[in-house]
């Protein structure tokens, strides 16, 4: 879904973790590894610009990184 009700043009990629014959979830070690590296390779393809997919421990550091991404740092 791609939608502007941020500052920021941006898409949400929806994936999905449920086997399509046993109905049980998938939830492979290091996952959030390779959705960052999917993305990745999307914003290559398409153009997008690139952001930081590394998992932040904390609200505040999620903040710090928005503030100099949006400063332009």
């Amino acid at each position: 879904m791609v939608h502007d009700d941020t500052d920021n043009l941006h898409i949400h990629i929806a994936i999905n973790k449920i086997h399509p014959r046993k109905l049980t979830i998938h939830n492979p070690y290091y996952d959030y590894k390779k959705v960052a590296t999917l993305c990745e390779q999307i914003e290559q393809e398409y153009g997008l610009t690139k952001v930081n997919h590394e998992t932040r421990p904390d609200k505040s550091s999620r903040i710090i990184q928005d503030i100099e991404t949006n400063a332009g740092y």
